[in-house]
């Protein structure tokens, strides 16, 4: 499921974030999914006045991505699904950027600034069908 796409984890007990790289294979359709967790519990979480959000810039500041959620006035109440949200994005390989994420609920904001590099994608051979 999580195959060329980043996972951004953020765990409500702790108020941290988890950014794992899944294979990713195509710089130009690399899907970012939004999870949230509470310690152990993945599933059937409830939110409390929840919204989160992402931009990702060059290390020059051109904003290649800013997006937030919830959309359109919607309200997220809980979710018993793997991830929440997501999005797609196209990042070069072997260039850095600048991952800014946010999280707010309760009333309180958590913000994490990493620096993200998509590794080279090693060029699958030609082959020749005689």
């Amino acid at each position: 499921m999580y195959n060329n796409s980043i996972v951004i984890t953020f765990d409500f007990d702790t108020n941290t974030y988890n950014i794992q790289q899944h294979n990713i294979t195509d710089n130009e359709s690399i899907v970012i999914y939004f999870v949230f967790i509470s310690g152990s519990i993945t599933k059937n979480i409830l939110f409390n006045n929840l919204s989160f959000g992402i931009l990702i810039q060059l290390d020059n500041n051109s904003i290649i991505l800013n997006k937030g959620w919830p959309i359109d006035d919607s309200v997220y109440l809980a979710t018993d699904q793997d991830f929440l949200e997501f999005t797609n994005v196209n990042l070069a390989t072997n260039t850095k950027y600048k991952m800014f994420l946010w999280t707010e609920y309760n009333n309180t904001r958590y913000q994490q600034e990493l620096e993200l590099e998509i590794p080279y994608i090693e060029e699958l051979p030609d082959y020749e069908v005689q």
